[in-house]
């Protein structure tokens, strides 16, 4: 008996972050895809944001939703990134007796 699976097509995840910038400090006008850039980048803590980025250097309110930025970004970056297919692929299996 041999069985077909068809996989889907898995969108790129690094294209969908980029499509919705949320800005995240006001004060200096920081969105969370600078912030996930300078992630990426070596920036590893509110401090190292603040030195960089002047995130939470004026009145400090967005101190919370950067940090938030910065584990989804470590996160992400630990996480394994699926290219996108251009067409379904068949994947073959065949079971093997036991």
């Amino acid at each position: 008996m041999i069985i077909v699976i068809i996989t889907p097509t898995i969108p790129n995840i690094g294209t969908q972050r980029e499509k919705h910038q949320m800005y995240v400090c006001l004060c200096k006008g920081i969105t969370d895809g600078q912030i996930r850039e300078a992630v990426d980048q070596g920036c590893d803590s509110l401090r190292d944001l603040r030195r960089e980025l002047g995130v939470a250097s004026q009145c400090g309110k967005c101190a919370r939703q950067a940090r938030g930025v910065i584990r989804e970004a470590r996160t992400e970056s630990s996480a394994p990134v699926y290219a996108a297919a251009t067409s379904a692929q068949p994947v073959m299996f065949i079971p093997q007796p036991a």
